[in-house]
């Protein structure tokens, strides 16, 4: 096995998401964007899913810590192109904030960097990047129609290949690596009034009948849940008493749904995320507050059938508070509980 020593962990991706044993030298370095929020980790765990279609040699988190998910011997199935993919390391940068023209921390930019270095020196070749697929330096959208790697990695590509270039010359020095930092992003609080905002929810048998609706906990601690354990569930409606709450499930089946905003248990097509039959192992929820009101966020986390215990909270998209991945769940695992609450801060800690 063969990967950068810039690398904290090795998360294999499932093989049927890669090209095999590459048959060509490394010769490109080729960054994508994620398109969310994620840790490293969670980056890297994705791509375990089969299903997914798609890897890549190294994940940055959002913070700056890199992950290896393919041995560098391997091409990643990343840029909708073998001849490129089989040539170049690919890595996946997580965005230090959803939408717009989906930045990076400086943190992530630096891990780049770093990584870009790296990799120039062990395989011999320097960063060309004149914006087509011939040079050294190449992009998703070279190959595909996407804005991969984002507008914001896309402007500054000629930027990564000088600074690159200048370490690789001994004309400047490499930035700094990151330590166990935020990535720019705020800590949640954890003191004050949680000012709840009451969530009803509720998940579905697979191929059964609903459970009965959770009101946050449903009692006066954090052990009331939506689900039942070491159960499989294939559909989730969730409503808040006010303000603005949309939801999204991810299955075993069919990858990341499109985002739901009402709630009825009746209407399997538009009140409810998910598919009947398939299985669920993954959620995401983003709250927004009514005008005038203080600002809260939905908070959630879930159980597996696979493992015991809940796993980490998560906030919102993941863009508000460091820490907090942009959905509950694990890929490839069947989610048999959920917790959720609207709050002005964890309900958890």
């Amino acid at each position: 096995m063969g990967y950068s020593s810039l690398a904290s962990a090795y998360i294999p991706a499932a093989p049927a998401n890669t090209y095999g044993r590459r048959t060509a030298r490394v010769c490109k370095f080729t960054p994508h964007h994620m398109a969310a929020v994620w840790s490293a980790e969670t980056c890297a765990r994705s791509f375990q899913n089969a299903s997914r279609g798609a890897s890549a040699n190294y994940c940055i988190g959002y913070d700056g810590a890199l992950v290896c998910s393919l041995d560098e011997d391997y091409a990643a199935g990343t840029s909708s192109n073998y001849w490129n993919d089989n040539q170049a390391i690919t890595v996946e940068v997580a965005n230090s904030s959803a939408g717009g023209d989906w930045p990076i921390s400086q943190a992530a930019w630096n891990t780049l960097v770093n990584l870009a270095v790296d990799v120039c020196r062990r395989y011999g070749f320097r960063l060309d990047y004149n914006g087509t697929s011939s040079g050294s330096l190449t992009e998703h959208r070279m190959f595909s129609a996407t804005s991969c790697p984002g507008p914001y990695l896309h402007a500054r590509m000629g930027e990564l290949a000088a600074q690159v270039n200048a370490i690789l010359d001994g004309t400047a020095s490499a930035p700094s690596a990151p330590g166990a930092g935020t990535g720019g992003l705020p800590s949640a609080p954890t003191s004050g009034d949680l000012n709840i905002i009451p969530v009803t929810y509720a998940l579905r048998v697979k191929n059964g009948a609903w459970w009965p609706d959770v009101v946050n906990f449903n009692n006066s601690n954090d052990n009331g849940y939506a689900g039942a354990p070491y159960t499989q569930h294939d559909l989730l409606t969730m409503r808040a008493e006010r303000g603005h709450l949309r939801y999204r499930v991810h299955t075993l089946e069919d990858g990341w749904l499109d985002w739901v905003d009402r709630s009825d248990k009746a209407d399997t097509v538009n009140g409810c995320a998910g598919i009947p039959g398939h299985t669920i192992d993954g959620v995401s929820a983003y709250y927004t507050t009514p005008g005038g009101e203080d600002y809260r966020q939905v908070w959630y986390r879930s159980q597996t059938t696979d493992r015991a215990g809940y796993l980490p909270v998560c906030c919102d998209d993941g863009t508000t508070y460091a820490g907090y991945d942009g959905w509950a769940g694990m890929y490839g695992e069947p989610m048999d509980r959920l917790q959720a609450c609207i709050a002005a801060r964890n309900p958890f800690a």
